[in-house]
């Protein structure tokens, strides 16, 4: 990869799942700094810790499962949340991550969901309101660590 990006074909070059000391070792033995890393990141799992590490290092997060699995969607404070800002629980995710300089990748199929995914731009979560979702419990974790063996839930 640092040879395409040295060479100009490729622009950056991307991480998947790279907590702090995964990063650490490419840092002691690459180039190229990597550009983004992708996590499992919202409401009930925000991997402060890696996204801190990242943003100290100008390496940019990508939230994949950005509305955890969905799981996340029926938690009754991201059901409150969207109540007040008469907003999805979807949207909701999405504009947390946003709000945490955190680039959500939603996956969806229907163009209507596509839509909705995009259009959280018309409101912004309250301070107070950011505070109580970074503090829900663990909550719609994907099972997914890159140390551990996956765990399934039922």
């Amino acid at each position: 990869m640092e040879e395409l990006y040295l060479e100009g074909k490729i622009r950056a070059i991307g991480l998947s799942n790279f907590l702090p000391h995964h990063i650490e070792n490419i840092i002691e033995n690459c180039k190229v700094m990597p550009a983004v890393d992708q996590l499992e990141f919202h409401p009930g799992y925000t991997q402060e810790a890696a996204v801190i590490y990242c943003k100290e290092r100008d390496i940019k997060v990508q939230a994949w499962s950005p509305i955890g699995r969905t799981r996340i969607l029926q938690e009754p404070l991201v059901l409150d949340i969207s109540k007040k800002y008469n907003v999805s629980p979807t949207q909701v995710c999405l504009r947390f991550a946003l709000q945490k300089n955190v680039f959500p990748i939603p996956k969806s199929s229907s163009a209507e969901r596509m839509k909705e995914n995009q259009d959280i731009f018309s409101f912004e979560i309250s301070k107070e309101d950011m505070y109580r979702l970074d503090t829900i419990p663990q909550t719609g974790w994907s099972g997914e660590h890159p140390d551990r063996e996956r765990v399934y839930f039922r």
